[in-house]
């Protein structure tokens, strides 16, 4: 170890962190204790409030229940490195480790509360895609394959958290929903496109709860036989879980990884829709080039599944090519403002290519009859 890497230097390191944590814990502490109950949570039948007291906004709600439901997280953050700092005092390494490790873990989770929607949906999937390789492990030449049967406590860990996740996304979506300007009379020119741009959200967002919908059913799905299965290791020497549980959970976690796909695509920007199409391309001219080599197949079985994507991938190529050249058209037909060079005014405004948007409402068209015609520009 190098010789400046000494317990002195790591007190130094640690105890700006833990004092940090420790305040951020009180203030929240403070904020919290400083509110009527009724901002905290749902108001008890034939409770009433005070008709002095000064109205909360939603938004306000909304924060100080991310608030309480992340401050019991950073409490324990602060108390395990509290627990680190004096295992560095005491030249205990090994056990600093595992106080920082937990502080950190109750920070991650202490962070998603105050998260977006877009940011939940992300972490949600990545989670959902480290169940599905937990699930079905792949296999590593030359090396001992991880069981299954080793990483499923993990996975139904996973699945458990990737669950709460998908309530709080209905949450947000259904608070977003009451959050869209309602039409009143009939409307101006201006109002009248202001007025579709909210229909058009508003469609977006019922799409959105439709997929996440079949999203958590089959996350429910995949919770209860991740579950059971544990359940069942634990209780019986059989190392063997059931296969038709087997059978079952590997169809509702792929499920779930696909809608969680089609729920990310909703909320793309142009340019992460972009990015996706080039990768999938990537992806097809690999498997073009192993289609290639197996010669023992018929033609139409190698390639039939290959011809299909790529059409697939033309027609999203092209309609990405429509909204670029849509957006192009609009800036150049838009008259320059004249406060255009201030900072100020154009931070206020969206760009373009975050308010076009791409989805897929295949999901919601196979599970609940919506027909929204496939693509479409937003």
């Amino acid at each position: 170890l190098p010789i400046w890497l000494d317990r002195e230097y790591l007190e130094q390191q640690q105890l700006p962190t833990t004092e940090r944590t420790t305040e951020l814990a009180g203030l929240w502490e403070a904020i919290l204790a400083q509110q009527p109950p009724e901002t905290l949570g749902p108001v008890a039948p034939g409770t009433t409030t005070d008709p002095n007291q000064q109205q909360v906004s939603e938004e306000t709600k909304r924060l100080l229940e991310q608030l309480r439901l992340a401050h019991p997280l950073v409490q324990q953050a602060g108390e395990a490195l509290q627990s680190a700092d004096a295992a560095i005092q005491e030249d205990d390494p090994a056990t600093a480790l595992d106080a920082q490790v937990k502080a950190l873990t109750a920070l991650t989770e202490a962070r998603e509360y105050f998260v977006n929607l877009k940011q939940l949906i992300e972490l949600a999937y990545a989670d959902q895609r480290r169940i599905q390789a937990f699930v079905d492990p792949p296999e590593v030449e030359n090396e001992e394959p991880a069981t299954a049967l080793e990483l499923l406590p993990l996975a139904s860990k996973l699945q458990k958290k990737n669950i709460d996740r998908s309530d709080r996304m209905a949450k947000i979506l259904a608070d977003m929903l009451k959050e869209l300007p309602t039409a009143m009379g009939p409307p101006t020119a201006d109002q009248a496109q202001q007025q579709q741009g909210t229909a058009q959200e508003r469609q977006r967002l019922q799409v959105a709860q439709q997929v996440l919908t079949l999203v958590q059913d089959n996350m429910r799905r995949a919770g209860d036989l991740l579950g059971a299965t544990v359940q069942q290791m634990d209780s019986t020497t059989d190392e063997n879980p059931s296969a038709n549980t087997g059978d079952e959970l590997l169809p509702a976690v792929n499920s779930a990884v696909d809608q969680m796909q089609e729920l990310r695509r909703l909320f793309f920007s142009i340019v992460e829709h972009l990015q996706e199409t080039a990768q999938r391309q990537i992806e097809l001219n690999d498997d073009t080039e192993v289609a290639r080599t197996q010669n023992d197949q018929p033609h139409d079985q190698r390639f039939g599944p290959l011809v299909s994507r790529q059409t697939e991938l033309a027609k999203i190529s092209e309609e990405l090519g429509s909204a670029l050249r849509a957006q192009a058209d609009q800036a150049s037909q838009a008259p320059l403002a004249d406060d255009a060079s201030d900072p100020a005014h154009a931070s206020s405004s969206p760009s373009q290519s975050e308010a076009c948007l791409l989805y897929t409402s295949d999901a919601a068209d196979e599970g609940l009859g919506v027909d929204l015609g496939g693509r479409r520009i937003i």
